[in-house]
């Protein structure tokens, strides 16, 4: 029986927006730090994202720091993130200088290749399936891959003003909380978190993303940590994440992302092409929709050997 083993990092979330709703987004490095106390209405809330994300096409970071973690293991990786609207996506990353995990995402489907992650024959073969497979049910999803989700993090995902919303509350945050289906096609939660708190240059306004289960139970989360504010055209600039906590509480992992030298709508459409298509993975390749008996996965820093030396 195959098994499909995946490392900490396979859902990316990460997100940012720049100072409390209902106020212009500009940086304003001497501005008073000051609480609102009048709650916000969803149509201000999804306006208020909106903003940035309609300014921004894609993302690209040519340098990721990776630090994570699991269960007191530990392990450091380097690389570099692209994502392009709607759901185009490519993470590659290094550990010791070889190349350790290649994960991508297009409008047909999702892809990852763990160096360390072999079969029984000694190939770490490149793991995909389609979406509508995997809306389905046909393949047995190792982690809680939510491709709109990714989008939003990034700051780029656009919130449709006709769904319905509610907004909560307590003493520190507004949450605003979408009804939604995963693309395994289960019932999710899709919760934004605000500062209630106007926040100073390079702090969150929009501290964590988080998706949770029917029964509101935590499924992953990214919270953010800084932020930074990145050119988009000559008059206003989009806050995109600096550094980011990604957190899977039912598997204990923990990983924090720090990412460089970003730059927004900068990916042509002839390197699109190539760079969001797993052609240039020219390895042996497994359809997880036609996975041996259903094989259940685990989502596992130890159970990839991505901890163990690369040789």
């Amino acid at each position: 029986m195959r098994r499909f083993p995946m490392p900490a990092g396979l859902v990316l979330a990460v997100a940012a927006v720049g100072c409390i709703p209902g106020c212009k987004r500009d940086v304003q490095p001497d501005a008073p730090v000051t609480a609102t106390t009048k709650k916000p209405t969803a149509a201000n809330l999804v306006a208020y994202l909106n903003d940035n994300a309609q300014r921004v096409r894609s993302i690209k970071s040519t340098e990721v720091q990776i630090d994570a973690k699991q269960a007191g293991e530990a392990i450091g990786l380097e690389g570099s993130l692209f994502c392009q609207k709607p759901r185009d996506f490519r993470l590659r990353a290094k550990v010791a200088g070889q190349p350790a995990v290649d994960i991508g995402s297009n409008s047909d489907e999702f892809w990852f290749w763990i160096s360390q992650a072999k079969d029984q024959d000694g190939v770490a073969r490149v793991h995909y399936c389609s979406y509508p497979d995997m809306a389905a049910g046909k393949a047995r999803m190792p982690f809680p891959f939510q491709p709109d989700m990714i989008v939003a993090a990034l700051g780029m995902g656009e919130y449709d003003p006709t769904k319905d919303y509610t907004v909560n509350e307590d003493a520190k945050t507004f949450q605003l909380v979408e009804p939604a289906v995963s693309a395994q096609g289960d019932k999710v939660f899709k919760v934004t978190v605000f500062n209630k708190t106007q926040v100073a240059p390079n702090k969150p306004q929009v501290l964590a993303y988080v998706l949770q289960d029917e029964k509101g139970n935590e499924i992953c989360r990214a919270n953010v940590l800084e932020v930074q504010t990145v050119p988009v055209d000559k008059e206003r600039p989009a806050v995109l994440p600096l550094r980011v906590q990604l957190v899977w509480k039912p598997q204990q992992i923990e990983m924090t992302m720090r990412l460089y030298n970003t730059q927004t709508n900068g990916i042509e459409a002839r390197q699109a092409a190539k760079l969001f298509s797993r052609a240039d993975l020219t390895i042996p390749a497994v359809n997880l929709a036609q996975a041996e008996d259903g094989a259940a996965h685990e989502m596992s820093l130890q159970r990839t050997q991505l901890l163990a030396p690369v040789k």
